[in-house]
């Protein structure tokens, strides 16, 4: 009786595994299909999508409004688990820098390496993020551009927003394939080019 429950339970698990490597799959070649079109789908949109085996997470890297762009997934640590993020980028001139995170979302982190790292709060900028920075009174600035103020509403579905000085980072947590469709991935490029250009036109 005992060897025959351990036959079940090893039939069970090794269909347990190919269910699970075949979601895996499944889900990870969409993924790739959905970012290899974004260069047919978007005019002077360059690049390709990056694949180092079937099962890995597929990435992006080209460039868009003569910028270098990118997409990615990446593990961090949330408050109770690991979480997959997905990410875009875009290269960016900036003369400063600052950084957006909504409250409460992130594993509790020591102040002090919060602060080496990302500048103090400043607060009163927007109650939708703690906002951070190293060079306060340009970041107060910023915050009256009409490009950003017209953005924020955009960026509260990021749990965090690097902005500057050599790239625009916004990064959420993944919700699924439909994060990558060409449609979403080419309206967080364009969000983060206009940032690109709005934050370097601060003195």
């Amino acid at each position: 009786m005992i060897f025959q429950l351990s036959v079940l339970f090893s039939i069970l698990m090794v269909a347990l595994a190919l269910s699970m490597f075949t979601h895996t799959y499944r889900s990870r070649s969409k993924i790739f299909n959905n970012l290899q079109r974004l260069t047919s789908r978007f005019k002077g949109m360059e690049g390709k999508a990056i694949r180092k085996n079937i099962l890995s997470f597929p990435s992006f890297e080209g460039k868009f409004r003569n910028r270098k762009i990118s997409a990615f997934f990446h593990t961090a640590e949330g408050k109770q688990t690991s979480v997959i993020y997905f990410t875009s980028s875009a290269e960016t001139r900036a003369p400063f820098s600052f950084f957006l995170k909504k409250e409460d979302f992130f594993r509790p982190v020591q102040n002090n390496r919060i602060e080496k790292n990302a500048g103090k709060v400043i607060p009163d900028l927007d109650p939708r993020f703690e906002v951070r920075s190293n060079d306060q009174e340009r970041t107060q600035i910023f915050f009256k551009n009409e490009t950003l103020l017209k953005a924020l509403p955009q960026l509260e579905k990021y749990s965090a927003i690097q902005c500057g000085p050599d790239a625009i980072i916004i990064s959420k947590p993944y919700d699924g394939v439909k994060d990558t469709l060409p449609e979403a991935v080419s309206e967080g490029f364009d969000l983060l080019s206009n940032l690109a250009e709005a934050i370097e036109s601060v003195p």
